[in-house]
């Protein structure tokens, strides 16, 4: 089970409720300081690709792998 972070906006223009990483791109007065917001925890059933952290955490888990497996390849070809 994934948590969903949504933020719902007070600000008159931006009745909606979105993501927290998107509200400088969404919502004009958040970058002035003139959005006041209200944090909403709101739970989804997610598999882990569509939930950001998971999959962030999965693409990091691979990466690593992937420098562990190359690292150990070039150990053994010295």
């Amino acid at each position: 089970m994934c948590i969903d972070e949504c933020i719902k906006y007070d600000c008159t223009k931006c009745q909606r409720r979105i993501r927290a990483t998107e509200q400088k791109l969404l919502c004009p007065e958040a970058g002035s300081g003139t959005c006041t917001t209200t944090i909403d925890f709101i739970t989804y059933y997610l598999p882990a690709s569509q939930c950001e952290t998971c999959e962030n955490k999965r693409k990091e888990e691979e990466a690593k792998a992937r420098k562990r497996k190359r690292s150990g390849s070039n150990a053994n070809k010295a």
